[in-house]
């Protein structure tokens, strides 16, 4: 039986500032609530996983340049692994 005939899935998503709240604060928050993703350089792997591409792929690239390759500082991208969905959107 074949699997992954296209490839798999990354889902990338912006994260909105609260009210009140900085972009940077606001993902300080997002972070510290997640319970079985894991933040990661690389999105390989079986475990649901997260990157922070402004930081970390795109870290050494300019503002400038990450907006032009469509990165901006909230941009998150999301590799979904084999846990339990129910487990994963709690």
């Amino acid at each position: 039986r074949r699997q992954m005939r296209s490839g798999g899935a990354v889902v990338t998503a912006r994260i909105k500032a609260m009210a009140g709240k900085t972009e940077v604060e606001t993902l300080r928050h997002f972070f510290a609530g997640l319970r079985y993703w894991v933040l990661a350089e690389s999105l390989g792997g079986v475990e649901s996983t997260i990157n922070h591409s402004a930081s970390m792929s795109h870290g050494s690239m300019s503002k400038e340049e990450r907006a032009a390759v469509g990165v901006h500082d909230t941009t998150l991208r999301l590799s979904v692994g084999i846990e339990s969905v129910d487990d994963l959107i709690r």
